[in-house]
């Protein structure tokens, strides 16, 4: 739900589709060059859909992270399992 204002602070609009804009190189006499790397992830990062997906793995991996790290420390303090026996607690569902 956090994410929402700045989805629609972000949002371009519509955005014409890829076979709206496609021009056939070969058709108009030109030779088909292949786009610089740069320039592909410049308009890729164009796209809310790009920086929803960043967004989420920013959030979920900075999550699974504090999790993996602070769960042994809460099941040593809040219940007094020794470290040897905490892989028995953190597999059960």
């Amino acid at each position: 739900v956090l994410w929402l204002p700045f989805w629609l602070a972000f949002d371009p609009g519509e955005r014409p589709r890829k076979a709206d804009v496609d021009i056939d190189m070969e058709s108009v006499g030109g030779v088909k060059q292949e786009v610089p790397i740069f320039e592909r992830l410049a308009l890729f990062s164009r796209h809310k859909e790009f920086w929803a997906i960043v967004g989420a793995q920013y959030c979920s991996g900075w999550g699974l992270w504090g999790l993996l790290n602070w769960l042994p420390t809460f099941f040593q303090e809040y219940f007094g399992v020794a470290t040897a026996e905490e892989a028995v607690y953190t597999t059960l569902p």
